[in-house]
């Protein structure tokens, strides 16, 4: 990509599809969002200024010119030159560069928790679901949460009942088959949940599709484009999901009643408790988005590990990237007390997760053999009397037994490669300083 350009032309301009845009935040002074199609980026308003006069009616130089004079801001060539040449243009947001949305989509960057991602429903079948927005009016909402709390504290009262969640021990097979049916359809309308609360601020949302978070299977919606809006308005979209599942399952519980059917009553219940797991803020799910977007704290993660890198690593250290500019330090006073509380929250949780990861890894380890065993015996009994109904169900076996090991297993590995791989470079730059 030829893009290196001189200080009299050409004259630079934003390609089309990028929109620049206040940033509802938690910080001290202004932040604007800088958008082109799924991709979106915090920047300063400094930064913003120089942007805003990327029309393609200046050079460089009358760039330069018109910030020293009508904004008062001291900038050098070769600064405006690094952001066009090094930023802009590498990331396909200036015209008559290559457009890296399509290109790269593939190369972005992916939490080691989230991986296998596979597209279900696309994004041009999800915009025409206009109606999804209705659920979402004010008067509409208010006569939902007036029919569904009842419903949903009898079904907390339920769970309350020992015996009641131990009655799923004695389900049959299509009893199962029941259960799962309404786990998958709740799951697909959390989703759809999301994507309504998108349509509903105008704002095109992304594709369905399905993925593993850490050792679970699940299903998302790719709403990324939700940065546009403010801390409220993105915290509508995050509760969408949920809102759209105690509709469903209040309506499922109701029903259950009717037909007098036990087993869509528990189905429900298990349900509800998948729900409050969604509120856990110490992970990518919904909890977490609603915390980080109230507060208005970008990069939640990010933010906390840069907190740890500087008062504990920071401390050992010679190398200054550890404490330059800690994000956290420039939030508002309110915001940054709040920020403390979550950190304490965070220690115990992770120092509790990781306990829970050390027992995993231990019992997978211990599950190897057991697994070569029963893969040896699934041989031979192919080879002796193979049939498809034997392959499946034996298959199926394995599977049930083993799956929640090797994928737990996976996912330690990939963490782990990636803390040594996140240590060597602390390392490297470390050195590098002294």
């Amino acid at each position: 990509m030829d893009t290196k350009l001189t200080p009299d032309m050409p004259k630079p301009k934003l390609v089309t599809r990028a929109t620049l845009k206040p940033f509802d935040h938690g910080s001290e002074g202004k932040k604007y969002i800088l958008a082109s199609d799924s991709r979106h980026w915090v920047i300063a308003e400094e930064f913003y200024v120089v942007l805003s006069l990327l029309d393609g009616t200046r050079t460089l130089k009358e760039i330069k010119d018109t910030l020293a004079e009508e904004k008062q801001v001291d900038v050098t060539m070769q600064a405006l030159e690094m952001i066009c040449d090094q930023y802009l243009a590498d990331k396909g947001l200036l015209e008559g560069g290559d457009s890296l949305d399509e290109t790269h989509k593939t190369s972005r960057k992916q939490s080691k928790y989230f991986w296998m991602q596979v597209p279900i429903i696309s994004e041009k079948i999800l915009r025409e679901m206009t109606f999804l927005a209705l659920p979402f009016h004010k008067k509409v909402m208010t006569i939902v949460a007036i029919l569904c709390m009842p419903v949903l504290a009898y079904l907390i009262y339920l769970l309350a009942q020992p015996e009641f969640l131990l009655s799923i021990t004695q389900l049959k097979d299509m009893d199962w088959l029941t259960l799962i049916g309404i786990m998958v359809v709740s799951g697909y309308l959390h989703e759809l949940g999301h994507v309504g609360a998108c349509l509903k601020y105008n704002m095109a949302p992304g594709h369905i599709g399905f993925a593993f978070y850490m050792t679970m299977p699940v299903l998302y919606a790719d709403v990324s484009r939700v940065w546009n809006l403010k801390g409220r308005e993105r915290a509508l979209v995050d509760i969408g999901g949920i809102y759209f599942e105690v509709i469903f399952l209040t309506m499922l519980a109701v029903l259950s009643r009717f037909l007098g059917n036990d087993v869509i009553l528990l189905a429900s219940a298990v349900r509800l408790i998948s729900l409050t797991y969604n509120f856990n803020p110490f992970l990518k799910m919904d909890g977490y988005w609603l915390f980080s977007d109230l507060t208005g704290i970008t990069n939640l993660h990010d933010v906390t590990l840069d907190y740890f890198k500087e008062k504990i690593i920071g401390k050992f250290s010679k190398s200054k990237q550890w404490t330059h500019n800690a994000y956290y330090m420039g939030l508002k006073p309110k915001v940054k007390k709040v920020f403390y509380g979550y950190v304490g929250a965070s220690t115990v949780f992770v120092i509790f997760f990781i306990y829970l990861l050390t027992v995993a890894f231990i019992t997978s380890i211990e599950n190897i053999p057991v697994l070569f065993l029963e893969v040896n015996q699934f041989k031979q009994v192919m080879h002796s009397q193979f049939n498809w109904r034997t392959f499946s169900s034996g298959l199926v076996e394995i599977l049930k037994d083993h799956a929640l090991f090797v994928l737990t297993f996976i996912l330690i590995v990939r963490m782990v490669v990636k803390a040594f791989s996140a240590l060597g470079q602390f390392l490297v730059s470390d050195l590098n300083e002294k």
